[in-house]
């Protein structure tokens, strides 16, 4: 099944796939669904704050559509002190933003596994979210600034996961 799906769907990168200049996506899951016992949205900031010890590209949080409206993202838009950071009601594609980000920071979502697939490199959101049920497939983030150092198998962890 791995085979047939790694053959025709998606192809697995053996290598990362990024863009030096690239955003940092910070994917937020939604705030008041079924992970809103694990996620602490108060600690936004302290996860800008560990990016920024190695990297000062864009960052670019990109909140749940169920968060649109909610005062989750008005409690964001003032918490945010990072002059360099934004907020995405998913403006952008996925083919816009695998070709121009860096990494993307991801939990729990669907999409972890094309985008682990297609190369960009994938990091925790464990700053905020304290589940995390696939720990291989993450960079420890104080390899922000040098992806590449990171070696994995890409294939051997997708196929442990079909």
């Amino acid at each position: 099944e791995f085979d047939h799906i790694s053959n025709n769907y998606i192809k697995y990168n053996d290598k990362y796939q990024y863009k030096k200049d690239g955003y940092i996506i910070i994917y937020l899951n939604n705030f008041d669904g079924w992970w809103k016992e694990n996620i602490n949205i108060n600690k936004i900031n302290d996860l800008i704050n560990k990016v920024r010890k190695y990297k000062k590209n864009k960052i670019i949080l990109r909140i749940h559509k169920k968060n649109y409206d909610s005062n989750s993202e008005i409690k964001i838009r003032k918490s945010i002190k990072d002059k360099n950071t934004f907020i995405d009601k998913q403006n952008y594609k996925w083919e816009d933003i695998i070709n121009n980000c860096y990494c993307i920071f991801i939990q729990q979502a669907k999409t972890i596994f094309e985008l682990f697939a297609y190369g960009v490199p994938l990091f925790n959101l464990d700053t905020i979210m304290n589940i995390n049920y696939y720990p291989e497939m993450y960079i420890p983030i104080n390899k922000l600034d040098k992806i590449d150092q990171h070696k994995i198998d890409r294939k051997k962890i997708g196929r442990a996961h079909v």
